[in-house]
């Protein structure tokens, strides 16, 4: 079964993204899916996720590009269009060790004065969230998003986030997932939601929607070392943020010690049509 599978930490094949952003339980639910040794195939989604291709054939994986997305934790010799997918992940031990910043000004900035300044602002932090409220906070954060110029609307995800959170209340499931949710309350309104999954010891960043229109500017970053903290007091190891999408998702994910995982993605293959020539032959 997928629990067994090993995803070597990577974010797109772990639990919480395979069920929070592509619906696993839901296709199993619906029978529109299937495990079989050493991958998945989510049938609407059409995407195939190949765990270990050492116990597939190749022309059962060639026939499955030519309607499906494939991606593969290892890459797949045979196959076409291959590109590198990259995610960007924290070890937290080295995040909350001293030694990993070049002086003092750095570390108390990093690692110190987050937990000082959420102490000395009330911040209160709730894991145990109410969707009609959390539901009202995230319209109002769609709102202001959308209204941001710089902003790609046709490519912002209105419902991803918020779908993420409604999972995770979701009572047994055909695949369990450890969702975890924080609610951060600033002047006692919700001001931020952040959504991760764990599995085994890492933790898997899925939503993360904030206060960024009349919050501090810092309030955001403060309440993610808070998250990663109580992830690492937990047993946690290694936090991973996900894909870097853009150089300014990717500088903004770096600033704590941070490594590179890498997957493969292989995208569809059509089949040529035969095209019908006249006259000359």
């Amino acid at each position: 079964m997928i629990t067994h599978f090993d995803n070597k930490g990577v974010h797109n094949f772990s639990l919480g993204c395979l069920d929070a952003y592509f619906h696993l339980n839901q296709a199993i639910e619906k029978s529109e899916y299937l495990i079989d040794s050493g991958f998945i195939h989510l049938r609407r989604a059409k995407k195939v996720y190949v765990f270990d291709y050492n116990l597939l054939d190749l022309g059962i994986l060639k026939d499955l590009q030519k309607s499906n997305n494939i991606y593969s934790l290892e890459p797949i010799d045979g196959l076409e269009k291959r590109s590198r997918f990259k995610e960007l992940a924290y070890n937290l031990g080295q995040v909350f060790n001293p030694s990993s910043y070049p002086n003092k000004k750095k570390r108390h900035a990093r690692i110190k004065y987050p937990f000082t300044w959420i102490e000395k602002h009330k911040i209160e932090i709730d894991t145990n969230l109410e969707l009609a409220e959390v539901e009202e906070f995230h319209s109002k954060w769609v709102e202001h998003k959308l209204a941001d110029p710089k902003v790609f609307r046709m490519m912002f995800p209105t419902a991803r986030y918020i779908n993420c959170f409604k999972k995770s209340l979701i009572e047994d499931p055909p695949i369990p997932v450890d969702y975890r949710t924080y609610g951060f309350y600033l002047e006692g309104k919700l001001s931020l939601v952040r959504v991760v999954s764990v599995q085994r010891d890492y933790a898997y960043d899925l939503a993360n929607f904030g206060n960024t229109w009349d919050a501090p500017s810092q309030f955001t970053n403060y309440c993610d070392v808070w998250v990663l903290k109580d992830l690492y007091n937990k047993g946690i190891n290694v936090f991973n943020c996900g894909a870097m999408l853009n150089k300014r998702l990717a500088m903004f994910k770096s600033h704590f010690p941070s490594f590179e995982v890498i997957s493969y993605g292989y995208g569809k293959i059509k089949e040529k049509k035969e095209s019908k020539v006249s006259g000359f032959f």
